[in-house]
This record gives structure tokens, C-alpha cells and sequence, in this order.
């Protein structure tokens, strides 16, 4: 069995956030949002899938993914799914389908507002399509149309991602919600040019075991571990782990994989909703110098490649010079309870491995900027001026909003010693939504910074985070709630003390490559891969040689690489280097869209999403045994909970909300929470109460405090479902 016809068989995938709005059409709103019309009551009800799953096949450093979703409408007339979700940046999305009934639709790339139009003009003649945009490169929409009552669709979205290598371990991250982004610069705009709203995402209370995910692993690299530092998996080998992989469909009875699988992971059944990110880490056993390679053939024949240089740590031995630090530290309400204090405590680590004869800027920021030293000029990092640093980080709190391009525009005017190398390190979960502005400063400024980000959280906008780097020219360093802060710093300190390579440039020895792709960043630092796609003709191993400059002096890498394309398990590098090529077109226009139309060719040509384009899926084939979405989502083992019809009448009266409902129904639990998923109150009534049919709420939270004006989420469990909806509370009224 090969990876390409594992990737096929049903899978995963992410949560889905749900947004914030009650009472107003879904068309009649700008902006993506998450939910479905009622169209008896029209008002907005708050959904997430039924069920999901997430399978990946992890080989030569790349992760290729399949997400499964099932969603119901659960009215009594046809709606509209209209849902908002993550995906990790840097995956290639590639193909989406989606089964309704008998019928399979297979979608296709076309320009953004044709596919638009086409979905629009089939949903108001009642029939069925589905339509997937990027809202930004880690943000997608899709819509179902003209879902029946009662109906089910089934969604599969492909896509395909490198994995990140640090010091000699592959990391794949995987996000599960969607944090609640700071409403920064103007109005807060998505690539499309449109509003960004909060999004709703399904609470931690929420029923754990319809969410899968599932991990084969197949590596020319042998592994000393293979672990998650943010859920509860199964690990072991194939043979080990194979009962689990057949009751969750990921591998047939009778399947004889044809790679060489050396591990297999599973997100163990949980109680709870895994609403964080899922990060999977596969630690190689020996840190040799080498390299992996991926080739694939086009359906042209054309050749690709995508090549990781792992250089030895040797090539970097150096001493550093004195160094003109600067610290940025996001204290911005996001960053409440842990992340401030892994932030405080990176920050205080940095700070002790300076010498006097650096230099030292410490600012905080949320609605304003804060100078420790009570203005912008660089100190000395002397003994009483890093106590001074220390007290100041020491005393922040949480306060404000995000205005994150306010503080880089800051950090930037500091002036500049021309004796010493000026970084930048930027403590911050990066949930913005002026991404591009803050990106675009960094990239245009004359000075080229160098940018080092620091993200603390379980739910990171690593997209942000890692453009950032890439354009400064750094490097990010993502910090989990289980991870030891100061086992992080020190790697990154070690990069940052070790003589970086510059003036890049790379000789494949006589093969013939073309449209070859090099990193964005102009430095490569200790324990970090040099990656590089492109095209090429010819076979054969070649002598591929790196040249740099180290500290001003000539140094060289060179590695001895195959490239002849004996399989087509890299099926998905063409689709990687079209990814990339779409993202360095993206950067080098800033925020404005003169290369709309290279992106659109590069998207159509390669069936690559992108911001310009969108999945469509309106051509019906019927259904077989062999292209079942559906049949590869039944016999899993979990107990789906059944979805049901809107059962009850929610009406606000004065400062009371009434929940009202009707025979048999009883009522098991009642939450409300607030739009980002957090429980607010918790009801549960006696066997009586249950079936009374009315349920009274006097606008107070758990604590007896009264909840101030605004929208929360309603959650109703009866012992054939649950619904969420959408209301808005506001007692003056």
C-alpha cells in the first residue's frame, strides 16, 4: 500500500471556530463567519462538525495531511454551513471534496470571484456546491449550500506541509482553534478585505472522542523518540499500533503498507475537546551532519525537488561580537495567566547572559509602548542597568489592547550603535490582524533587522510569528505550556552567540535545476536546515555545494544527493514549491496586489489554494465503494452524538432569559459561555427539573456576578444531542 493511497483513506482534521454574531443573515454580514441559519426562527445557531479526524503520513520531512469532517444541519428546512477553521501556515492546500447523499463533488481551483459568483447563483437555485476560501494562510472558509433537514455532508480537505527542524528534531503543528485576534489597524481586514470577526471555538467541555488524529511515520532517520508535549498519544511501531489504526479506518484489514513505517501515533480517546494546538516532536537518534530529499514528477514529467541542508554544528564555531539588544514584551490581555509569566521569565534569562560591553533596550507594550530606562536611547548593559531591566519586567502586568505595529515602529526607531549587531527579540503570541503591515515594516526597513520572536502559548499565530523571523531574518522559537523555558533559550542563545552564515548561494554540480526557491531569511543559523525546491532534468548524484560567508571569511558545505526519482512518494513537492512560490510573491507585494496575477497562474496551474482563489465543488459523480467520503467515516469505534432539530425557544425578557421546551426532551445540562469558549455557568437540573420545560437565567455567571452587555453562547444537552446558539444579552433592554 502506497503513502499516496493511505492519504487517501478518510482522516482528520482541525476544530472549527464559530463566530460571534445572532439575529442578522449570514449574507448580510462582511467577513467570514461560523454557523448556520435557523429558517424558522432566522437566527444563527453556532455549529461545529460532528466528527473529525486528522490523518497524516509523515516522510522525508514532510507531513501529508487528509482532514475529514462531518457536519448535520439540524433544521427542519435546507441551510447554509458557512464555518471558519485553521489550518498550519505553511501547508500547501490542494484538494477538497465533499460527499451530500449519494453524490460526490470534486472541487477545482478557479479565480476567487468567479468560484464566488458560480457558488452564489447555485445556492439560490437551491442546488448543491461547496466553496473553500483562505481568508489568510492559516484561516479558511468553506460553505455547503442548500443543505436539507436532517442531511449530513461529509468535507475532506488535502494538504501538505514541511515539517519544522530544529536542533535535530522534526516538529509537526497542527492548530486546533482559532485564538481571538486584537482588532489591529484598520477595521482589522483578512487578505480578502474583510472584517475579521471573534470567533467561537468549541469549549474544552466539548465531547472529546469525535476528534481523531493519527500520525504514520516513515523516516530515512532513525528515531530516538517520538512524543507530544501537548495531549496524550499512543506511540509504538506499526505492528504494535495496527488494531487501533483498523478500528479507526486509518488502515484496512487486509492492508500491506509498502513504506517502511517506523512509528504510528494516536490521539488517545479523551473525555474533552483537545482545544489547543496539537504538536507532535520526532527527535532523530544521531545529529551527523546529512540531508533529506524529496523528488516527485509533475503530470508534465516535470522534476521537483525539495532539499534540507543540515549543516554541522563545526561550520558555526566562532565567538560572537558585543551585541545592541533590544527586548519587546507583549503584555496585551492575551497574554493573561502563564504565557506573561514564560514571557517574564525568557526575558530575565536573556538578560543574564549580557556583558557590559552590550547594549540594552527593554520596552513593554499593549495600547502604548513602556521604556524600562524611561526613554529610547540603548543603555549599557551594565550590573545596576540589568537590575533596573530586571525590576521593570519583574513588575508587568496585564493591561490593554494588542497594538503590536505601534511597538515594532518603536523598536525600530531605536537608534542604532554601528559598533554592535543590533537583535530583536519579540516576546508575543501574535494574535493581530494588521499581520501584513507589521510584516511589511519589518521587511522594508533601510536598517534589514534581524528579528527573533518568542511565542508563549498553546495556541500560537505561529504564521505570524514565523514571517516575522523569516523577513527579519531570525528565527522563531514557539514556547509551550509543558515546555522548560530555559532549555529553550539556551538553544536559542546558542544560535544567537554563534557566527551566523551570509551571502548565501547554492551549486547543484552540473545538474540542470530552474525556478530554484531559496530561503527568504539571508541567514542561516546553528541547528537550523537550509531548505531549497525547485525544478530540474537529468538524474544521478551530484556534488551540491553551499558557499557563505562566515564573519566576513569563506566557508563551504557540501553534500553528495541522489537525485534520481525511483517512486513518486514526494507526490506532494510540486505542490510544496508552488506553496512557496505563492508565498514569496505574496511578501514581495506588502499589502498590495501587483502580483495578483502571477499568484492566480501559480494557483491555477499547480490546484494550490491561495488568496486570489477558491475550491469550488459543483459537478456531481456518484458515489462507489472507492470514492466514499462517508463510508470511511462509519464503524469507527465512537459513538457520534446524533444531531437533532432546534428543540427549544430561547426569548430575553427584561433582565431575564427564558429557555423553554416541550415533551420528551429532557434537559441533561445547560452553559453559557463567552465567545471564546470559556464556561461561564453550569446548570444541571434533577430528573424533575429536567423535564419541566422551562429553565429561567438571570444574567449572573458562576460567581453570582452579573455579565455585562454583549453576545455569549448558549449550550443545551439532552440526552439525543446538543446545541449550541448565539444570543445576545443585554439586560438594559
Amino acid at each position: 500500500m502506497s503513502a499516496k493511497s493511505l492519504i487517501r483513506l478518510p482522516l482528520l482534521v482541525a476544530a472549527l471556530a464559530l463566530s460571534a454574531f445572532s439575529q442578522i443573515p449570514l449574507d448580510s454580514l462582511h467577513g467570514p463567519l461560523c454557523g448556520m441559519i435557523d429558517p424558522d426562527s432566522k437566527l444563527q445557531v453556532a455549529i461545529s462538525p460532528a466528527f473529525t479526524r486528522v490523518n497524516v503520513v509523515v516522510t522525508d520531512a514532510i507531513a501529508q495531511i487528509v482532514v475529514s469532517q462531518k457536519f448535520v444541519n439540524p433544521f427542519r428546512a435546507k441551510s447554509e454551513a458557512v464555518y471558519l477553521f485553521p489550518l498550519p501556515d505553511q501547508g500547501a492546500v490542494h484538494g477538497m471534496k465533499y460527499q451530500y447523499r449519494d453524490s460526490l463533488y470534486v472541487a477545482r481551483i478557479l479565480e476567487r470571484e468567479a468560484a464566488q459568483a458560480k457558488y452564489d447563483s447555485i445556492k439560490q437555485a437551491g442546488g448543491q456546491a461547496a466553496l473553500l476560501l483562505q481568508e489568510r494562510p492559516n484561516i479558511f472558509m468553506q460553505r455547503i449550500a442548500s443543505m436539507g433537514p436532517g442531511d449530513s455532508a461529509f468535507v475532506e480537505i488535502r494538504l501538505s506541509m514541511p515539517l519544522k527542524f530544529v536542533d535535530g528534531e522534526l516538529e509537526l503543528a497542527f492548530p486546533t482553534r482559532i485564538g481571538p485576534r486584537f482588532q489591529s489597524g484598520p477595521a482589522g481586514k483578512t487578505s480578502a478585505g474583510k472584517a475579521l470577526a471573534s470567533p467561537w471555538n468549541p469549549p474544552e467541555d466539548r465531547s472529546g472522542p469525535q476528534f481523531q488524529f493519527n500520525v504514520l511515520i516513515e523516516s530515512g532517520m532513525e528515531l530516538a523518540s517520538v512524543y507530544s508535549p501537548t495531549h496524550p498519544v499512543d506511540v509504538g511501531a506499526l505492528a504494535d499500533m495496527r488494531k487501533g489504526l483498523e478500528d479507526r479506518l486509518v488502515l484496512g484489514h487486509d492492508d500491506k503498507p509498502g513504506l517502511s513505517f517506523t512509528s504510528a501515533v494516536m490521539l488517545k480517546t479523551q473525555a474533552t475537546y483537545p482545544n489547543r494546538d496539537f504538536v507532535l516532536r520526532m527527535k532523530r537518534a544521531a545529529s551527523a551532519p546529512d540531508f533529506s530529499v524529496a523528488l516527485a514528477a509533475d503530470a508534465k514529467e516535470q522534476r521537483f525537488f525539495m532539499l534540507n541542508l543540515y549543516p554541522d554544528a563545526g561550520l558555526f564555531a566562532g565567538k560572537r561580537g558585543d551585541m545592541d539588544l533590544v527586548l519587546l514584551v507583549d503584555v496585551s490581555g492575551s497574554q493573561t495567566g502563564w504565557p506573561l509569566e514564560r514571557e517574564k521569565e525568557i526575558a530575565l534569562n536573556i538578560l543574564s547572559r549580557l556583558t557590559p560591553a552590550d547594549n540594552i533596550s527593554v520596552l513593554s507594550f499593549s495600547d502604548a509602548v513602556n521604556y524600562a530606562f524611561g526613554s529610547n536611547a540603548p543603555v549599557p548593559a551594565t550590573a545596576a542597568n540589568l537590575a533596573r531591566a530586571e525590576t521593570f519586567i519583574r513588575g508587568l502586568s496585564i493591561q490593554g489592547g494588542t497594538q503590536l505595529l505601534n511597538a515594532v515602529n518603536a523598536s525600530l526607531a531605536l537608534p542604532v550603535s554601528a559598533e554592535k549587531q543590533r537583535y530583536y527579540v519579540f516576546l508575543t503570541d501574535g494574535f493581530i490582524t494588521d499581520e501584513s503591515a507589521i510584516v511589511g515594516a519589518i521587511a522594508a526597513h533601510p536598517s534589514h533587522p534581524t528579528i527573533l520572536t518568542f511565542g508563549a502559548g498553546d495556541n500560537l499565530n505561529r504564521y505570524f510569528l514565523e514571517e516575522c523571523a523569516k523577513v527579519g531574518n531570525g528565527f522563531a522559537t514557539p514556547v509551550l505550556s509543558g515546555d522548560a523555558a530555559g532549555a529553550l533559550v539556551d538553544a536559542a542563545w546558542g544560535r544567537i552567540e554563534s557566527p551566523q552564515l551570509e551571502g548565501i548561494s547554492v551549486d547543484f554540480g552540473g545538474l540542470d535545476t530552474s525556478a530554484v526557491l531559496l530561503p527568504v531569511s539571508a541567514r542561516l543559523y546553528r541547528g537550523l536546515p537550509y531548505r531549497i525546491s525547485g525544478m530540474f532534468s537529468g538524474q544521478g548524484t551530484h556534488t551540491v555545494t553551499l558557499s557563505a560567508r562566515k564573519q566576513g571569511a569563506p566557508v563551504t558545505l557540501t553534500r553528495s544527493v541522489d537525485f534520481t526519482v525511483r517512486d513518486n512518494l514526494g507526490w506532494a513537492v510540486p505542490k510544496l514549491w508552488a506553496r512557496e512560490k505563492i508565498g514569496q510573491l505574496s511578501l514581495a507585494q506588502g499589502t498590495g496586489s501587483a502580483n495578483k496575477a502571477a499568484i492566480v497562474k501559480v494557483s491555477e496551474d499547480y490546484q494550490v489554494l491561495s488568496q486570489y482563489t477558491a475550491f469550488l465543488a459543483s459537478e456531481a459523480q456518484l458515489v462507489g465503494d472507492g470514492n466514499s467520503i462517508a463510508g470511511g467515516m462509519q464503524a469507527t469505534g465512537i459513538q457520534e452524538a446524533p444531531m437533532t432539530m432546534l428543540f427549544y425557544d430561547l426569548t430575553l425578557r427584561g433582565s431575564l432569559l427564558f429557555l423553554d421546551w416541550k415533551a420528551p426532551v429532557e434537559v441533561e445540562c445547560i452553559r453559557i459561555y463567552d465567545l471564546h469558549g470559556k464556561v461561564l455557568f453550569t446548570y444541571r437540573p434533577g430528573a424533575r427539573s429536567a423535564a419541566m420545560g422551562r429553565w429561567i437565567w438571570d444574567g449572573k455567571d458562576g460567581n453570582g456576578a452579573l455579565l455585562g452587555r454583549g453576545r455569549y453562547v448558549i449550550s443545551v444537552q439532552t440526552r439525543s444531542g446538543m446545541r449550541n446558539q448565539v444570543f445576545v444579552w443585554n439586560p438594559a433592554h
